[in-house]
């Protein structure tokens, strides 16, 4: 079951992947086959590019 929390990859460390919370909400390590990539919904709500661009 996922956390529900997006967060932006910033370390990697075999099977683990830390991930820095959008908006400086901390970070926290995730196993990597956990990850999913946010929907473009997520992204828009956060006020990112929802197609994962830069803006």
């Amino acid at each position: 079951m996922g956390t529900g929390r997006l967060g932006l990859i910033r370390e990697t460390d075999g099977g683990k992947v830390r991930l820095l919370g959008i908006g400086g909400t901390g970070s926290w390590w995730c196993p990597r086959y956990r990850l999913t990539l946010a929907s473009p919904d997520e992204r828009r709500a956060l006020g990112l590019d929802p197609e994962g661009g830069a803006r």
